[in-house]
């Protein structure tokens, strides 16, 4: 047997290559990017979109996790509602770079800091997966990271789905362990996004500890995928929430996503007794392009479900909130009135006025990014761009094949022929008689 030639095993290994690259590029435009949302750029552009009423989110150097930056996000007793009758101030991107799409397997790390005067009357959501999409009903969050008003920490899941889609799936909810206030407490979580409850699962570690074990059920509502928000979100309700979170990111390991260890002799985080001094606060951001249309069901006021599943699995009609816009307006003096007014303790001055998202830019100590920082906002391909890159490389692969198996074809056929008329010579050779010598006599 001939062993191949060494442009033939070239040849096989530069189509090996492309195969991977096929292979690569595909499991890429199943999954989405790999998305990082730990605010290094200075701002929010690494995210789509930003609902929050105006000085409620910014950023700050101090307390952080990793990096120089980290985000600051809070609501208020008394703000407007920000979109489906929930007070909002929530950083999203779409499922483009969440990952959450049918089939897909998605790991996600991040960091929040609890403060010790956390304080609500109802659960608040801080990191969560809600669905996309249009309808006439809006579903419940698929995945929501939750403090209840003891601030102690949980996890509401709900997906599946029938033909009618007001009916909502019952949220199964999962205890995690306690949370650590005034501290950074780091969170991770595996997901295998399906709207089957027998394929989708969810696996959860906080602060290194595995809180939630791998358990089956369904994460997605059938027929759609879900997008990414940050922040702070609760039904209309008492109580001031600060929340501070850094390095959310999104990976397919989880060595992809665990946080830098903290050495133990480290002490605890220390927040600014003037919080102006390291937060520059940052206006609402619309979505644009493809997100525009994937967020529009997450960023709008929609509709509550028609229907909710109980823990008896029955369906009970639920009230439609009636919230109607309001605009802002100042009194004699220009203050806006309290519901726009920042977080006390947060963005007050010592005089109790209001700050601007101005003057706290130019707060002193204010910690504000060069205006020439870079901007890694995490730019994507496009649908058609992956599907005419996976048709280029296979037609590569294709046409380096055919090539190498011509080439060796024509190689072995040039040797047969070599090595045939050696053996025809041979033969001849062999049938024609030879003459023997004569031997020349010796002399004496």
């Amino acid at each position: 047997m001939k062993l191949p030639t060494p442009t033939f095993r070239r040849s096989l290994a530069a189509t090996a290559v492309a195969i991977g690259l096929i292979v690569s590029v595909s499991t890429f435009a199943a999954g989405g990017r790999a998305f990082v949302g730990d605010f290094e750029t200075g701002d929010l552009s690494q995210w789509d979109a930003l609902i929050t009423p105006p000085l409620r989110v910014g950023i700050t150097t101090a307390p952080v996790r990793q990096g120089r930056y980290a985000a600051l996000f809070s609501i208020r007793a008394g703000d407007e509602a920000q979109g489906q009758g929930k007070q909002r101030a929530e950083a999203l991107v779409s499922s483009d770079s969440s990952g959450a799409v049918e089939g897909n397997t998605a790991w996600y790390g991040w960091s929040t800091f609890v403060p010790n005067d956390f304080s609500t009357t109802t659960p608040v959501s801080f990191t969560q997966w809600k669905p996309e999409g249009t309808g006439d009903c809006a579903l419940p969050s698929n995945v929501a990271f939750q403090l209840n008003s003891d601030g102690q920490p949980q996890v509401a899941v709900s997906g599946g789905g029938s033909s009618d889609e007001c009916a909502v799936p019952e949220t199964k909810t999962l205890g995690l362990g306690d949370i650590k206030k005034e501290n950074w407490n780091d969170f991770m979580v595996r997901v295998h996004w399906s709207a089957n409850d027998k394929k989708g699962s969810i696996e959860v570690w906080q602060n290194g500890k595995r809180v939630v074990s791998r358990t089956s059920m369904a994460t997605l509502h059938a027929g759609r995928a879900a997008a990414l928000g940050l922040g702070a979100e609760r039904s209309l309700a008492g109580g001031n929430v600060i929340l501070y979170h850094d390095a959310m990111r999104r990976g397919n390991s989880r060595a992809k996503v665990t946080p830098p260890a903290i050495p133990k002799n480290q002490p605890p985080p220390a927040r600014p007794s003037n919080p102006l001094d390291s937060v520059r606060f940052v206006p609402a951001k619309a979505p644009t392009g493809n997100a525009a249309a994937k967020l529009a069901s997450v960023t709008s006021s929609g509709k509550t479900p028609a229907k909710v599943a109980t823990s008896q699995g029955k369906a009970t009609p639920t009230a439609k909130p009636k919230t109607k816009p309001k605009t802002t307006k100042k009194n004699a003096k220009g203050t806006p009135p309290p519901s726009q007014r920042p977080t006390p303790g947060l963005a007050l001055r010592d005089s109790g006025q209001p700050a601007s998202a101005t003057s706290a830019t130019s707060a002193p100590g204010a910690d504000v990014p060069p205006e020439n920082a870079p901007n890694v906002k995490n730019s994507y391909l496009t649908k058609p761009v992956l599907m005419a890159l996976l048709a280029l490389l296979l037609a590569i692969g294709v046409m380096a094949g055919a090539l190498a198996y011509g080439r060796h074809r024509i190689r072995s056929s040039s040797t047969d022929a070599t090595s045939g008329g050696s053996d025809a010579a041979d033969e001849v050779s062999a049938v024609t008689p030879t003459t023997p010598k004569k031997r020349k006599p010796k002399r004496r």
